[in-house]
């Protein structure tokens, strides 16, 4: 009779006590969830030492969960991409794409390889970047995300444009007009698959901007006029300003001065709801059409504008990186001292 008893109340100890391991693992999955949620607030504000500081919580809280950390170590990655912090971003997306990977994730592992992959652009290192692209939109394939899809190809157009425009101004005319054909090839698949207003806009302007640079001013005022067609459907300051510097810029080399004026105008008012440094692009594409126009002076004081903006986000970045870089060393004292230099 007293074993019968002593086993029934171990039963109902043990019975407690996985009740309490599962109320604890539910509490620290809510806690990993309400981490993530802050970073992304933080980085959507712009905050982003304080989004690197709730990362690093979230990356520590997740040791158990390679997919969550996953997440974190990709948030945590942006707002070092965001901030210039090249090599450290690199280090964090290099780990969330093994932790990708070790849980089978293609999703992750996508988001994960697009990230290494615009670090790769800016690195100005295109062939490796593409096959990064190529990866993630394989791995979004296999989840049938057709929007992703189309963005992956369209990173890979942009990597052979950018490639092509380094070659043309390094004098390699046979060079650049190879990628320039072959950004085209991608923006067409990128076309084709699934159709979504803002990445169409943006595919035309791109590819606008390749013909036009190729001499070919019919075949980008297409582009042009298919890219407006989309802008009232377009919700995306930086694609807005995008189709306006593509039409600035194909009206300019075509000689229509005065329109190529007004579509610079255009692009400067766009630009300035963005985050990002298309306003300084635009400024110096307006600035160009002033000094075309012979209006010498009011080019060189739109371009000293522009100018002055690319430093003082340049100073601010600086400052950020710093912050950062004290950050990150206090909470992981063997990370080296060159992490937080812009590469």
């Amino acid at each position: 009779m007293l074993g019968s008893m002593n086993y029934s109340s171990e039963k109902q100890l043990s019975a407690v006590v996985h009740r309490l391991g599962d109320r604890l693992a539910q509490a620290n999955t809510d806690r990993i969830g309400a981490l993530h949620d802050l970073m992304a607030r933080h980085l959507e504000r712009g905050k982003l030492p304080a989004a690197l500081a709730v990362g690093m919580e979230a990356v520590e809280a997740s040791a158990m969960d390679p997919r969550r950390r996953c997440d974190a170590l990709c948030t945590m990655a942006r707002a070092l991409l965001e901030a210039e912090a090249h090599e450290m971003a690199s280090e964090l997306t290099a780990r969330a794409i093994e932790d990708a990977v070790v849980s089978n994730d293609p999703v992750r592992e996508a988001r994960a390889r697009e990230l290494q992959g615009q670090l790769l652009v800016r690195r100005s290192q295109f062939q490796a970047a593409r096959q990064e692209y190529r990866i993630a939109g394989l791995r979004h394939r296999l989840v049938c995300d057709t929007l992703a899809m189309k963005r992956t190809a369209r990173q890979i157009g942009h990597c052979y444009k950018l490639q092509a425009t380094a070659a043309a101004a390094s004098g390699r005319q046979e060079h650049a007009e190879i990628n320039f054909k072959q950004a085209l090839r991608a923006y067409r698949a990128a076309t084709a698959t699934g159709e979504y207003a803002n990445e169409d806009a943006a595919i035309a302007s791109a590819a606008a901007e390749c013909e036009s640079r190729r001499g070919n001013y019919g075949l980008a005022r297409i582009q042009v006029d298919r890219a407006l067609a989309l802008l009232p459907r377009v919700d995306d300051p930086t694609v807005q300003a995008e189709v306006h510097l593509a039409e600035c810029r194909l009206l300019r080399w075509s000689g229509d001065l005065k329109a190529a004026e007004w579509a610079g105008e255009r692009a400067c008012q766009a630009a300035r709801a963005a985050r990002d440094g298309t306003l300084a692009l635009a400024l110096q594409s307006l600035a160009d059409v002033y000094d075309a126009q012979g209006r010498f002076e009011r080019a060189s004081d739109i371009e000293n504008q522009g100018r002055e903006l690319q430093l003082e986000q340049h100073r601010a970045l600086a400052l950020v990186r710093a912050e950062l870089g004290a950050l990150w060393r206090r909470n992981t004292p063997t990370a080296p001292v060159i992490a937080f230099n812009a590469a």
